[in-house]
């Protein structure tokens, strides 16, 4: 359940995040905003003249920052509600082989691979979030990676990505893996990505693995780099009951992750033979050809 405590600092940054928003408004519409109370959120709103300039805004959000905590406590912070426990998902059964094909009258083929995947709170998690970024892009980027070196190796696909870890959260994520085709190589394109999906982590390069293992640890700071990325970052600490210095600590526990690691937790969950087929498109004639 949410502590009132964790609420109060999300909510203080999120004020913080709407003052900008308010007094940037002012700015770019030729108004002044004089608060006359800061408890009160009374305002009187004048046309900006060249005497008062417009270093009201800069007044303003020094005023009403230094109040916030005790406008949140005394207005929304009194807030109560119910307790509420968190749903306990049970684990999905076994996915079996199944080609799903939907016919729509369009000239390419949407070709799509969907399998299970792991929690965010499952212990294979980090290590599927390493191979996920060699596999898919993630932080790299989809252009270095394994998907996207298939496209530009064999120029079949019009577009490529997907994630190991796609809606992972307090219940399984899944494998997902889309691409568009022409109807000639449908084909010929799902054998080639079955057994990327087979032997894909057979092959992890040492140089591959501390490249991945580095773009995560460097994107850490991305979760602070706003006032609203910083209020996600609260939240998501009190969704999975992380500790408070779970970011202090997770370069750490990214490096204690090894190649061998990595390998096993994507071999425990890549099996083509183990996933659904979707095609999307025109699937008759692609029958033909």
């Amino acid at each position: 359940m949410i502590k009132n405590e964790t609420f109060k600092k999300v909510l203080i940054v999120s004020f913080i995040l709407f003052v900008f928003t308010i007094t940037y408004g002012f700015v770019l519409w030729n108004y002044d905003l004089t608060l006359i109370n800061t408890y009160d959120y009374n305002y009187n709103l004048n046309p900006c003249t060249s005497e008062n300039d417009y270093n009201f805004s800069s007044r303003i959000f020094v005023c009403m920052i230094y109040h916030e905590e005790a406008i949140i406590n005394k207005t929304i912070g009194l807030w109560k509600g119910p307790d509420f426990e968190v749903l306990k998902y049970p684990l999905l059964e076994s996915i079996k082989a199944e080609a799903v094909n939907y016919t729509i009258n369009r000239d390419q083929v949407v070709l799509c691979f969907a399998g299970a995947s792991v929690a965010r709170c499952n212990e294979s998690f980090d290590k599927l979030l390493i191979f996920d970024q060699i596999f898919a892009g993630g932080a790299l980027g989809i252009m270095s990676s394994r998907l996207f070196e298939l496209r530009e190796r064999t120029g079949l696909f019009y577009s490529i990505g997907g994630s190991l870890l796609a809606y992972s959260a307090q219940q399984q994520g899944m494998v997902f893996i889309k691409t568009i085709v022409s109807c000639d190589t449908v084909n010929e394109a799902e054998r080639i990505i079955s057994e990327s999906i087979d032997h894909a982590a057979d092959t992890i390069t040492d140089e591959e693995f501390t490249q991945a293992r580095n773009a995560i640890i460097s994107s850490l700071i991305d979760n602070f780099e706003s006032n609203r990325q910083t209020a996600s970052s609260f939240l998501f600490l009190e969704r999975y009951n992380f500790p408070q210095d779970f970011f202090d600590k997770r370069a750490h526990q990214l490096s204690l992750i090894s190649k061998e690691d990595v390998f096993v937790a994507a071999k425990a969950i890549l099996d083509s033979k183990k996933m659904i087929t979707v095609k999307i498109g025109r699937i008759e004639q692609c029958k033909e050809k």
